[in-house]
Parts: C-alpha cells; structure tokens; sequence
C-alpha cells in the first residue's frame, strides 16, 4: 500500500498529528485493507497565516483495487477535529460504494438469462 501525505499550510505539522492521522485512517480501512491500493491525503490551511473559521482542510484519496477511488474530505478551525471529521465521511462512503457494488452484483446474478423462458 502507497501512502503519501502532502502538507500545504501554516499550521505545526508535527508527529502527534501524524500519528493521530494514521490510527483514524488506519482504524477506517482496516476492513478493506486487502482492496486499498494507495492513500493520499492532503492537508491544508485555507486561510493561510490570517486563520478563521473552517479553515483547516482535510482530503483523504483511496485507490481501491477493483472499484476505482473513494473521497472524502472535512474542513473545520482545528486540524484533529477535520482529521476525524474526514475518516468518518470516508467510513460512510466506503460502506457505500461497498454496498453498491454488493447490490450490482446482486442484480446481475439474479437476471435471468436470454436462454431462459
């Protein structure tokens, strides 16, 4: 699995916020760690240097072997708080796509062929 963090802010960047950034990512796909192909999360301050509200940006990519790519991202005024904002809504769309998928596939095996009368 390829993991790559890109950083564009002014904010402290620090280990404690990598490591809190890996066990929420982490503790989201470990049911789907054998169709995770690649990680890429993007973290960003908006507003630079100036602050605000909403301002810290979290986007979390998943490449997923057989279904494409999953998104998700959260902005919020503190980092951590758009971090678990974000897993979470990647934790809803991964169980999403999943269930799609599982419903296709449902229907295709259901469908009667041509030959069948």
């Amino acid at each position: 699995m390829n993991t790559h963090i890109d950083v564009r802010s002014s904010f402290d960047y620090s280990d404690t916020l990598l490591r809190h950034i890996e066990r929420r990512v982490a503790a989201v796909l470990r049911p789907h760690a054998a169709q995770v192909a690649d990680i890429a999360l993007r973290l960003l301050d908006a507003n630079g240097p100036r602050g605000g509200a909403n301002d810290k940006v979290v986007r979390i990519s998943v490449g997923l072997k057989p279904w494409g790519r999953v998104v998700a991202s959260a902005a919020s005024s503190d980092i951590y708080r758009s971090v678990d904002r974000a897993s979470g809504r990647l934790r809803s769309a991964l169980h999403h796509h999943r269930s799609r998928l599982k419903s296709r596939q449902g229907k295709a095996r259901g469908r009667p062929g041509r030959d069948a009368d």
